[in-house]
């Protein structure tokens, strides 16, 4: 450098040195030296969003392999570097959830039912904007919206400007337990509507979020929509190809069960037809988000009656949502094709239960997790 004070590729070699040594901070300094003399360096670009990559700052990895590719679009290390930080900035599942037709319609019934053309609208995880745009059909007042990562927010900017909505919709990139009223909302709103569930009903932080908003950024006696939901359960028989995912007994005579130990005692799984229960649903907690006293954690055991004989694998858990008043949405396994996972809670073996017997389960809740 000293010699060739203007060539980029020394910056970029001694950037990747630093990088491939953990040290950050400098690599990335290096980098954006190097893109002051080139900045048509697709390889600088990629070095620089490879860096943003491992210390998750995926929104600046994204802009710089866009750019990259902008220069050189076959330039293979930024295609397979942006897919990767796509996924880590916005889940697969995004897509699998906004393609769920019943999910949308008990939400789009709700929404219908509940918003008054004067109400004021804040929705909380913004996503594609799909809950916003259809509030807008029931109010005549501004929706905002906030969205804590800046990918889906700049996205969905987007698409609320595609779709003709953009001086109806305010996008606020933060979280809404970062949101102030005056300013960031003009004042507390009419109703507050969310889609931050996980599979668990628990999972996503949905109990805290939603107590503070309650507390914060909504009117005395505002609507909440989700209101409430059961997660429910029940025995799942020793299905084979359940089986064949979480336990490994004997292969070409070799006895290799010891695997198992090391192994995760939870799936997900999504069903194409109802498994075998070998006890009846039965709900483990109810949440109300209206009311919610959250508390850190919370142990019940529970008498499970065997309806059938055979051998269990463990317990398979659903959700039962209560978005508004008499609308729900229930993704019972097998029935309901859901963007949701269906969890199941592995034994540690196959158990062999008998009918009219009991089996005792404990269940945990915890502030943000359930375990069976």
């Amino acid at each position: 450098i000293n010699i060739s004070p203007n060539d980029s590729n020394l910056y970029s070699n001694i950037g990747v040195l630093l990088k491939d040594n953990n040290k950050i901070i400098e690599a990335i300094s290096y980098f954006v030296e190097g893109l002051n003399y080139n900045a048509l360096d697709c390889n600088i670009l990629n070095n620089l969003g490879d860096t943003y990559k491992l210390c998750n700052q995926f929104h600046k990895a994204i802009s710089c392999f866009e750019k990259a590719l902008e220069i050189n679009p076959h330039l293979t290390e930024a295609e397979m570097n942006l897919s990767y930080c796509k996924s880590k900035a916005v889940p697969e599942w995004h897509i699998e959830m906004l393609n769920d037709k019943q999910r949308n319609e008990v939400y789009f019934e709700a929404l219908k039912k509940g918003i008054s053309k004067n109400d004021t609208v804040l929705d909380i995880g913004t996503g594609s904007g799909i809950l916003s745009m259809i509030a807008t059909k029931f109010t005549n007042k501004k929706v905002y919206t906030c969205e804590n990562s800046k990918v889906i927010a700049d996205i969905a900017k987007k698409i609320i400007s595609t779709n003709g909505l953009s001086s109806r919709i305010e996008v606020i990139p933060k979280k809404s337990t970062d949101i102030k009223i005056k300013e960031n909302l003009p004042k507390k709103v009419d109703i507050l509507i969310s889609e931050i569930l996980a599979a668990e009903f628990v999972g996503e932080g949905v109990r805290e979020t939603i107590k503070d908003a309650k507390n914060r950024l909504l009117k005395e006696n505002g609507l909440i929509i989700p209101q409430a939901g059961e997660i429910k359960f029940a025995l799942i028989n020793d299905e084979k190809f359940l089986k064949d995912k979480a336990f490994v007994d004997r292969v070409y005579g070799f006895d290799l069960s010891e695997f198992n130990n090391i192994t995760t005692k939870k799936l997900s799984i999504h069903f194409n037809k109802k498994p075998k229960f070998l006890s009846n649903p039965k709900v483990a907690f109810k949440i109300d988000l209206t009311k919610e006293t959250i508390l850190e954690k919370k142990d019940e055991f529970v008498e499970i009656p065997i309806i059938d004989d055979g051998m269990s694998l463990g317990i398979v858990q659903w959700l039962k949502v209560k978005i508004l008043d008499n609308i729900y949405y229930e993704n019972t396994p097998g029935l309901v094709h859901s963007h949701w996972p269906t969890p199941i809670f592995m034994f540690n073996k196959p158990i062999k239960v008998t009918k009219g017997e009991n089996l005792r389960i404990k269940i945990s809740l915890l502030k943000d997790n359930i375990w069976f």
